[in-house]
């Protein structure tokens, strides 16, 4: 989410969402703006993994950074860190609160004069944690990601599985973003090329582990859309 917020005490912006994994790490950035003077900045974040109302529990604070005042006149300041989702947090759109206050820390729930605080939806999701090696197989290998193609993404009707000649399917594994697992293909010896008819699948995003007999394997995320 990219969010110019503007200048208010409290807003509500519970409209706005984005995915985020459980076990992966997100970049988290607050920009504050200055008229003239400048003030040290206390930010907080808090995500309510337990799904229970309120951000009272400890570990439901994702970030926090104290920006230290800028020279006088300075426009805007920039704080940065990450925000890592634990494994164990609920699945499904849960709040997120940011708030920003100037000269002290702010608690989840309390009224400040100089400030702000802003609540935004996240929808919490879970990739199969056997596979999270995998994934860094696709982003860091791009010769076995180019030859092992699924088409077309988005499926609507067809979708196809292409293994170059050089590589062999050991096992193929279907997951849903809850991590659970849909099929399980294993291969043949000399089959390259897989079809799956997906027009009865529910619309959404599937996780495909692609495992080779030579020990490697890749991760490939597809969008299906069927046409009923």
């Amino acid at each position: 989410m990219d969010n110019p917020s503007g200048k208010s005490n409290y807003s509500d912006f519970t409209n706005l969402s984005t995915n985020l994994t459980t076990g992966e790490t997100y970049t988290f950035s607050g920009l504050t703006n200055f008229s003239y003077d400048t003030y040290d900045e206390y930010w907080k974040a808090w995500i309510d993994y337990n799904q229970d109302g309120i951000f009272s529990e400890p570990s439901e604070l994702a970030y926090s950074s104290v920006q230290t005042a800028p020279p006088i006149g300075t426009p805007s300041e920039l704080t940065t860190g990450s925000i890592t989702i634990p494994l164990g947090a609920g699945f499904g759109t849960t709040r997120m609160r940011v708030a920003m206050k100037r000269g002290a820390a702010p608690t989840p729930c309390e009224i400040f004069g100089f400030g702000e605080v802003e609540d935004y939806s996240v929808n919490i999701i879970s990739v199969p944690a056997v596979n999270r090696d995998a994934t860094i197989s696709e982003k860091t290998s791009k010769d076995l990601s180019e030859k092992i193609k699924i088409y077309p993404n988005p499926a609507s009707t067809l979708l196809n599985l292409s293994i170059e000649n050089e590589h062999q399917l050991q096992e193929l594994e279907i997951f849903d973003l809850t991590g659970k697992k849909l099929h399980t293909i294993l291969g043949i010896e000399g089959q390259q090329q897989f079809q799956f008819n997906v027009n009865s699948w529910t619309k959404g995003v599937y996780v495909f582990h692609i495992r080779l007999t030579e020990g490697s394997s890749i991760i490939k995320r597809v969008f299906v859309s069927p046409k009923f």
